[in-house]
């Protein structure tokens, strides 16, 4: 039998104390926001990508929602949940230039796979440039979802 030691009770506590603060904080804190980590790592990538781009944070959420739905299998969801929490993760160019090739190929196709579909979803191609920076979000551009949905498709040939 294996008999307990005072140091070997403070540090087990500490660990649990730690963890259950740790893992409290970061549900804490999205539960809190009400927002989605893997919906917060879209809007992430969109601001950071389109920094002169104007949309309302509604149509921001709708456009995630429907990313998430439509574009990313269910199996990868945790992945972008667990990545959408950690701070930072989209914004660090630092961070991303230390990832192993094929992590930092994956997560810039995941961000070009973002910029394109968001962008083909608004009226951007639809506006003049006198209309200003402010784009709406009108609909999830995917053929299977939105059959009439493609901005730049010619009807009057």
């Amino acid at each position: 039998m294996m008999r307990l030691s005072r140091r070997a009770l403070l540090v087990g506590g500490g660990a649990v104390v730690a963890v259950t603060g740790l893992v409290g904080g970061l549900v804490g804190g999205v539960v809190a926001k009400n927002i989605d980590p893997a919906e917060s790592l879209i809007r992430a990538v969109l601001r950071d990508r389109f920094p002169d781009i104007q949309v309302t944070e509604e149509d921001l959420s709708r456009f995630a929602a429907d990313y998430l739905t439509h574009k990313v299998a269910p199996e990868e969801v945790w992945l972008l949940r667990l990545a959408g929490s950690m701070p930072g993760v989209s914004l660090s160019h630092q961070l991303r230039d230390r990832l192993p090739g094929g992590v930092r190929d994956k997560l810039a196709a995941f961000e070009n796979s973002i910029m394109n579909m968001f962008l083909l979803s608004t009226d951007f191609f639809l506006r003049g440039p006198e209309a200003g920076p402010v784009v709406s979000y009108v609909a999830y551009a995917d053929p299977l979802v939105n059959p009439c949905m493609n901005p730049l498709a010619r009807f009057d040939a």
